[in-house]
């Protein structure tokens, strides 16, 4: 009985990513499987601030196509789970997204810290220890 086998889709055969870790290989994320969730999303922000003005202001000046082409072209980045994140978070801290309150304030860099604090935490430090959080 095959338990592992490669995942065919309208997109070829996906690769598999070599690590040591077998199940690591089967963490693909594939764009489209985003795209229209991303959509919605941005739907649902643009007419809530459209609303509640007291929340900011739409920005006018980037469409849905932008947006999402931007959010396309990150999710193409191939690599392990770590590489994947790594390369959101260099993405948003170059402001790739062109955000435009996007600013390095000391609450913007707190966030920043507690999440990869996080991450590192459930990632690295607790594996580390023989402990697992799902």
């Amino acid at each position: 009985m095959d338990i592992f086998h490669q995942t065919q889709t309208a997109h070829k055969k996906l690769d598999f990513i070599k690590s040591s870790d077998v199940n690591q290989s089967f963490n693909v994320w594939l764009p489209f499987h985003f795209l229209p969730a991303a959509k919605n999303i941005f739907i649902f922000l643009r007419e809530f601030l459209l609303k509640n003005d007291e929340f900011g202001s739409v920005d006018e000046n980037k469409s849905l196509d932008f947006r999402l082409s931007k959010i396309k072209e990150t999710l193409k980045f191939r690599g392990t789970l770590e590489e994947r994140y790594n390369n959101w978070l260099n993405k948003i801290n170059n402001n790739y997204f062109k955000f435009e309150d996007f600013d390095n304030a000391d609450w913007t860099l707190y966030m920043k810290a507690a999440a990869e604090h996080k991450y590192k935490v459930i990632h690295e430090i607790l594996p580390q220890a023989g402990l697992s959080v799902g």
